[in-house]
């Protein structure tokens, strides 16, 4: 990489106008290659600082997409459309976002040739085909003793003065009147949401989950929770009050740390990633193992096994997007389709085998991910009332 050969940018247009689409994929893709080049850049051209960062914030506004765009260059071209239009008419800030929003997981559409950050890898181009079914719709409930509380899609719930409060419009409950009553957060596949404990600690919980936590910590000589699915908590620190997270598999015992448990109990594994701090990983049959930062702890076939990992690919859901590493096809249709209420049949070895590196970003549109995972395995898919087809193309 030349900086000379940038030395015509002028303008925040300009920046992302570059034929080689340079800019954007580094706010995109956002790797270490492509932040020291622009960082070194504009070191170099201060008096580009802000048209630098004018570009920065157009970039970084793009977020969900309504819309479907075939190859790179339409959506770079409907990006800058886009960028002129708000020119012309600023009170619709909201429409233009909406119209930036050419990630439909944009990573996925740039062309596997740039970095080599979007790969994958197969025995060959054959045409082959996925069957999944899409699982009945539920809602988030809070349960709070004989009391149901349907919630919208990703509501958060929190704890706080006396209260629990829940929803967008804040409603809330009197904890006084729920005397020792043990909540329950039910998290159906396909959502997520987030709940803040009595204690401050805070919890983001993934699809198909269900967390059971107290009203109050308060005369309790251990703060616990229960968990049967996964969550990424950020405890608050009590020396003399240990958290535990307790799981059918294993409990989890912590001061103040940030971690993830991946725990359900129609699944045989379960595992526990540790961000920052210290745990205890505690299984009755198998014994014990203390965790440090970037440790993967795995129950699998009945035995405790640990590694060092890099924890984004475990606990990147929380932040909107999926990062995979070399990551199965299979797998990779495995979180989507936990994540957005699908199930995938795997009816042909060719798709199975491919692997794929980067991220996939967790739009609210369905139909977004699916053209996303069209695009890096070669497919077109289809929707036919309740089933989804993802038909292969043959090599030409």
């Amino acid at each position: 990489m030349k900086y000379s050969d940038y030395d015509e940018i002028n303008s925040s247009m300009d920046f992302l106008r570059l034929k080689d689409q340079k800019f954007v994929m580094w706010r995109l893709l956002k790797t270490q290659e492509l932040d020291d080049f622009w960082n070194h850049f504009i070191a170099k051209h201060p008096e580009l600082k802000e048209e630098f960062e004018r570009a920065i914030a157009i970039c970084d506004s793009v977020r969900i997409n309504e819309q479907r765009y075939p190859d790179t260059d339409v959506l770079y071209k409907r990006i800058e459309e886009t960028i002129m239009r708000k020119k012309q008419r600023r009170a619709k800030v909201v429409l233009m976002r909406r119209l930036l929003a050419a990630a439909i997981a944009l990573l996925l559409l740039i062309p596997a040739t740039y970095l080599g950050y979007v790969k994958f890898r197969a025995a060959g181009e054959q045409s082959n085909e996925l069957v999944g079914q899409i699982m009945q719709n539920e809602n988030i409930e809070l349960l709070l003793g004989n009391h149901r509380i349907v919630l919208q899609d990703s509501a958060d719930v929190k704890i706080k003065n006396g209260y629990i409060i829940y929803g967008t419009a804040d409603a809330k409950t009197n904890l006084s009147s729920l005397g020792n009553t043990v909540c329950k957060l039910v998290v159906p596949p396909g959502k997520h949401s987030f709940l803040t404990l009595a204690d401050l600690s805070k919890v983001w919980i993934n699809s198909g989950s269900v967390v059971e936590f107290p009203s109050t910590f308060t005369n309790h000589s251990t703060r616990d929770i229960r968990v049967n699915g996964e969550i990424f908590i950020n405890v608050t620190k009590n020396v003399r009050q240990p958290f535990i997270v307790h799981t059918n598999k294993m409990d989890v015992t912590v001061h103040g740390t940030s971690f993830n448990v991946s725990s359900y109990d129609q699944e045989q594994e379960a595992s526990v990633v540790l961000v920052k701090g210290k745990v205890q990983v505690e299984n009755r049959k198998h014994g014990s193992i203390i965790m440090r930062p970037n440790d993967m702890v795995a129950l699998k076939d009945g035995k405790l096994s640990r590694q060092k990992v890099d924890v984004v690919y475990y606990v990147s859901w929380k932040d909107g997007y999926f990062a995979f590493n070399d990551t199965p096809i299979s797998e990779v249709l495995k979180k989507v389709g936990k994540y957005y209420n699908i199930q995938f049949t795997d009816a042909h070895a060719d798709m199975s085998s491919r692997k794929i590196t980067g991220k996939l970003y967790l739009s609210g549109n369905l139909d977004d991910v699916l053209s996303s995972i069209s695009l890096i395995t070669s497919t077109t898919y289809i929707r036919e009332n309740n089933t989804i087809k993802l038909v292969g193309k043959e090599r030409r």
